[in-house]
């Protein structure tokens, strides 16, 4: 069976995926957090924007914005 992750890549048996909350925005142009699951390359790609958010604190600094 294959397994696709969020970002649209397939898993494979050295990455599993990362699970991450990210930053982002709607339609409406109002901050949501994505819970996703992405592979190493994604996530950092995530990551180097900025767009990984760590702890609820980050979360809700995000969604308070």
């Amino acid at each position: 069976m294959t397994t696709i992750l969020s970002c649209g890549h397939q898993a494979t048996s050295l990455d599993k995926g990362i699970e991450a909350s990210i930053a982002a925005y709607d339609r409406q142009g109002d901050p949501v957090v994505k819970h996703v699951v992405l592979c190493q390359q994604c996530y950092d790609g995530e990551l180097r924007r900025g767009n990984v958010l760590f702890s609820d604190e980050d979360v809700l600094m995000w969604l308070e914005d």
